[in-house]
């Protein structure tokens, strides 16, 4: 008998799952992107110190190019895509985590771009949940 976590889904039968993996990986790119580049321009207008923007953008461009590549791929695996489920909730932890430690003190609209990749990061993960290869 074959094992659930290892079942996985053609794209042709699940088309949203494809497109949720290109979208997340083309705004997390884009973001990473722009995190990375301007970390010292964006810190002087968020509030928030430069390797914290710096660093973790350039781990969201590695991320993007994974979830990129997988997106192309014929077929999903289950395990696979609960990997980047975790990878997005645990990012949108870590988001709130960063606003209530008191470690940072951003101004609005540093505390309104942490809100926003939290928020982003749970609704992709919804949408990879929902369109779970079975």
């Amino acid at each position: 008998m074959q094992d659930a976590s290892y079942t996985a889904a053609r794209d042709e039968h699940n088309p949203v799952l494809r497109w949720t993996l290109l979208g997340d990986a083309v705004a997390v790119g884009s973001t990473g992107l722009i995190m990375f580049a301007a970390a010292g321009r964006l810190s002087d207008w968020l509030d928030l110190p430069a390797g914290l923007l710096r660093w973790p953008g350039l781990f969201l461009i590695f991320y993007a190019a994974t979830v990129g590549w997988y997106a192309a791929r014929p077929v999903y695996a289950r395990r696979a895509i609960q990997l980047l489920i975790a990878v997005n909730l645990a990012w949108a932890i870590g988001c709130l985590v960063i606003l209530v430690s008191g470690e940072v003190d951003p101004n609005g609209l540093g505390v309104a771009f942490i809100l926003l990749n939290a928020v982003a990061c749970l609704i992709v993960a919804t949408l990879e949940v929902a369109n779970l290869p079975r």
